[in-house]
Order: C-alpha cells, then structure tokens, then sequence
C-alpha cells in the first residue's frame, strides 16, 4: 500500500507538542511491519523557526519515511500553515491509495484535503481534537469562516474521520453520515520504571511537574488559585516544576498571580525541557500535572505512565476514563473546588501509595495501547478505505 501523509508538522517540530511525535511514530510503525510506501508532506517549521536552514524543498529519509519539508509561509489575519511549493505535489497525489491528512482550521491541512478530492483518492482525517467543541469556541468566527468555507464541505466527502479516544469522539461537532474510527495513536510505549526515582518512604515532599505549551488551554491559572487554597502545611508539602513555551504571553499571568499568592517557593518556571533530556528529568518527579481544558490524547499523559509516574489531570483531558479505571491517578472537574478536593486527597497519601497509582499504568498500557492490536486496526482501516 501506498500512503501519503499531509500535516502541517512532523518531527522534529517538537514545538507542536505531540502530534508531530504521534504521527512520525504511525507511519514508521505500518512501514516496518507491512513494509508499506508512506510519503510525509510537512513545513520545515518548528515553532517560528525552520527545522532546516533553507528556502527550499529539503527531502529527508526518517526512518524509511520520505519526509519532504516545504518552505512556510504565515497568512497575516490568521495563524495559518501554508506553503505555496504543496500545489507542485497536486500531480502525484493520484499515484497513492490513500492520502491521511492531519490537522484543520488550518490552509496546509484544507489544501491538502482538496488536492485528495481533486485527485479522487480516498482520505482520512485526524483532527487531533480540532472538531472538540472548546477548541471551536476559542477564535470561534475564523474558525467558523474557514469552516463555512472551506472545511466542512470536504469534512462531508472524507472517507473516515479518526478520532483516537470515545471522549474525542463525543465532544467533537462533525458532519452527520461520516464514517469514524476511534484507534489510539500507534505509540510504541516502552513501560518501566528503572528510570523513575520513586518518592522514599521517609519523604514528605511532593514534586509535581508539567510541561508542554503555556497557554491558557493548559488550565495552569486555575491550577495555581487550587494550591493557594491549600492549607500552609499542605502547601509545605507540594512544589510543582513548570516546563515550556511559553504562548500568547501566558506565562507572566501565571507569574503574576503564584506572587500575589506567595507562591514563588512552591511553583517556578524551569524554561524550556530539552526532548532528548526529558526522560531522565521528568523519572526524578512524583506526579505529573495537566489540568487542561480541552486536551486530546494527552501525550505528555502517556509519556510519564510509561515511567510508571501518576498523574493529576482535568476531566477533559481525553484519557480521564482510562485514568479512573485503571486508578493511575486524580482525576478533577475543571471548577476550583473539585480540584482543591483531589489536591487534598493527594497530600492524605503515603509515598507507596503514591508510587501504587504509578505502577497500575502498566495494565492500561497492555489492555488500552497494545501496539500489536492498534498496528491491525491502522491497517483495517486503511484497508476498508480503500475497497
């Protein structure tokens, strides 16, 4: 089979957060194991800068991917990806069984929805939580513009819209009639736990971290008026480690507000984790936090049960239900004193308490990512898609 991928990031885009890890890590996965042909057009973009130092189409083997990085360029009235070299591809798009598109409310994304329908390829589309309904409110009338105009014509026409959790699916608005697959991103999580400095018995302190994009998304505001209702001898024993880019200036309103509560011991900013030194920087915490208001798969979610580390997260985030059943963590309303209660819950608990939550991660992983299982359902999928 042969597969071409539209999306406006992959890796090494890791300013994006997950989905450029989520999708390099699919199509490496069905090129292994089939031995499938998958093509990647993408932006040579990581944030505001190139990944490469060129203005040109750069071709990059990943893997056994043929990954090619186009020259962006922004639409000024909107935050678009856009590169005018994607129209050049539009001939070769015929030569594919199936184009998977990546992303909405987005110019590169829409364009290559079109080139797919143009070329009478059958398509699919992630939306990677783009169709939830808070992320629809938020810059609501271009979304709505773009939607009206451009989008939700082809949303009609795609041949499967893949969400990768039931959540995802429920809160999502979506064209009626269109075929969807639920399947979880094809991630080969290695669950351990020898990097993991666990909490000691004799301890008292908990050290939550989060990291991923600071942005009002990221519920780290309401996180912050949470702690400041705690009582002083919980706050004494709780730090949280803050990790990321900082987006739309959010950061010096979180600051703003851990000073008028005088909380600078207990929440601080470590700037920007490094991917390659990530791993061993997060094993030396006791929970992870991300109290998001709307929030996918929650790759950053997956990332710390793979280390066995328990998590404290908002009920939007799409993988709430699979962190009640299993019991690897706290789950909150997004409502300040829902979020106080679990905070206190947290600070009743001892240490092996604390690591049990962690350790339950790896019957999730075995029953909820089994790679093997996901492997077939990508494969069904595309496979139904095409007949």
């Amino acid at each position: 089979m042969k597969l071409l991928y539209i999306t406006p990031y992959y890796k090494p885009a890791w300013y994006f957060g997950g989905p450029p890890r989520c999708i390099a890590e699919q199509a490496e996965i069905l090129h292994s194991t089939y031995n499938w042909k998958v093509d990647v057009l993408t932006l040579n973009l990581n944030g505001s800068r190139k990944i490469f130092d060129s203005n040109n189409t750069v071709v990059s083997d990943e893997n056994g991917i043929n990954v090619n990085y186009l020259p962006f360029y922004r639409v000024p009235f909107y935050n678009y990806f856009f590169s005018k070299k994607l129209c050049s591809y539009q001939s070769e798009v015929k030569n594919y069984d199936a184009v998977h598109i990546h992303g909405l409310f987005n110019a590169f994304s829409s364009l290559g929805i079109r080139m797919a329908n143009s070329a009478g390829v059958p398509y699919v589309i992630t939306p990677h939580g783009m169709l939830d309904k808070w992320c629809l409110r938020k810059s609501a009338v271009a979304k709505f513009l773009h939607s009206y105009f451009v989008d939700r014509k082809f949303l009609k026409k795609a041949g499967v819209i893949h969400f990768t959790t039931e959540d995802e699916k429920q809160n999502s608005i979506y064209p009626e009639n269109v075929r969807c697959k639920i399947i979880p991103y094809l991630i080969n999580f290695n669950v351990r736990n020898n990097l993991h400095k666990a909490l000691p018995e004799n301890e008292q302190k908990i050290k939550a971290v989060f990291w991923g994009r600071i942005n009002p998304k990221k519920g780290l505001m309401l996180f912050v008026e949470a702690v400041s209702k705690l009582s002083p001898e919980e706050r004494q024993r709780f730090t949280l480690d803050v990790y990321g880019n900082d987006e739309e200036n959010h950061l010096n309103e979180i600051q703003q507000l851990i000073k008028r509560y005088g909380l600078n011991h207990i929440i601080q900013y470590k700037g920007f984790l490094d991917p390659n030194e990530r791993e061993e920087k997060i094993s030396r915490y006791d929970v992870m936090i991300l109290t998001s208001y709307q929030e996918n798969l929650g790759i950053t979610v997956l990332e710390s049960l793979q280390q066995q580390i328990p998590v404290f997260i908002s009920d939007r985030v799409n993988v709430a239900d699979w962190i009640r059943k299993y019991n690897c963590g706290w789950v909150t309303e997004m409502e300040i004193y829902s979020m106080v209660n679990e905070l206190k819950k947290l600070m009743k608990l001892t240490p092996s308490q604390i690591r049990e939550a962690g350790k339950n991660s790896v019957q999730l992983f075995k029953e909820e990512m089994n790679i093997e299982q996901l492997t077939k359902e990508y494969r069904k999928m595309y496979e139904e898609l095409i007949h």
